[in-house]
């Protein structure tokens, strides 16, 4: 039976192996993997060893946990840790729970997930990514949760690697918040050069923003967000240089509960990223990825538009 805390074979073992070392909740963890057990006020979900990813390999798994929820809960914050390897890891909810199983992700699974917080990347691992304040995600009762473990292996031989998300609940009192986002996918950078890339959806329903956040990867020089009302020209509303943490950790804009960002259905939310491609190989999604995230007062199920078209 797994222990509350985790635990190697210090002595020899039977056959001379040591035994893996566990999570708080039993999981074999990756060599090398030393994530803490879970604070008291959180929620852990450990992955399973994701084995034998080769080099080069550029993929986002969806770990379909076991942890269902048995009311409505409230979380406030998000704590991602990774194996090497790991470029992020996200929680998300789903409201029809699926049998536990692990596979690359598909559309499908992307468009009937609702996101929480995470973080991890290794150079990330730890971070509290708090919401706004006085917010919170308010989950139903009946809910699974979901990693999102994105993996990339840069390395020239195969690797094994893993995601730990803690989701720290919140008071039932806070301010219920969902999430929209706005991103492309036919990017391409040529090796060498530097270059912008646009992106933009009109909005369907009217969304007042409590935070706004970027989205880019390593090569991200620059990421704006723009708000375009009609008759009027674009409002330039985030504008933020890239960083080596971006992709784990984008500045954020924040706005009071009080004095949200109004964004009414029909203006035009715009994403603009520039790169510079310092690689050997021209760039493409989801080597490097443009998007724009907020958080939006209300429970209303994620808004998500994709080149072009919304997801509800």
């Amino acid at each position: 039976q797994a222990q509350a805390t985790r635990r190697t074979c210090t002595l020899a073992c039977a056959g001379g192996e040591s035994l893996p070392k566990l999570a708080s909740d039993g999981t074999p963890l990756v060599e090398g993997f030393d994530p803490p057990p879970p604070p008291a006020d959180a929620v852990q979900i450990v992955s399973p060893i994701l084995t034998n990813i080769a080099p080069g390999d550029n993929i986002e798994y969806c770990y379909y946990s076991k942890y269902i929820l048995r009311e409505k809960t409230p979380f406030r914050a998000g704590q991602g840790f990774q194996a090497p390897g790991g470029h992020h890891v996200v929680a998300y909810w789903r409201a029809d729970p699926q049998p536990e199983t692990t596979h690359p992700c598909t559309e499908d699974d992307m468009l009937k997930m609702h996101v929480l917080s995470g973080g991890g990347a290794e150079a990330g691992n730890g971070i509290i990514n708090g919401l706004p304040e006085g917010t919170a995600f308010h989950v139903p009762a009946g809910a699974q949760i979901i990693l999102n473990v994105h993996v990339l292996n840069a390395s020239p031989k195969p690797i094994d690697s893993q995601a730990v998300v803690n989701l720290y609940r919140a008071d039932p009192s806070l301010q219920p918040i969902s999430s929209f986002y706005v991103t492309g996918t036919d990017l391409t950078i040529p090796v060498g050069e530097s270059k912008s890339y646009h992106t933009s959806c009109p909005a369907k329903y009217p969304m007042k923003v409590v935070r706004l956040l970027g989205h880019m990867h390593e090569w991200g020089t620059r990421s704006q967000i723009t708000i375009t009302r009609p008759t009027l020209p674009p409002d330039p509303v985030y504008d933020k240089p890239g960083s080596p943490e971006f992709s784990y950790n984008p500045p954020a804009l924040d706005f009071p509960i009080s004095a949200p960002l109004q964004i009414n259905a029909g203006d035009v939310i715009g994403a603009t990223c520039t790169w510079k491609n310092t690689t050997d190989h021209a760039l493409s999604f989801p080597d490097e990825m443009c998007a724009a995230f907020g958080y939006i007062l209300g429970s209303d199920p994620e808004h998500g538009c994709s080149d072009g078209a919304w997801n509800n």
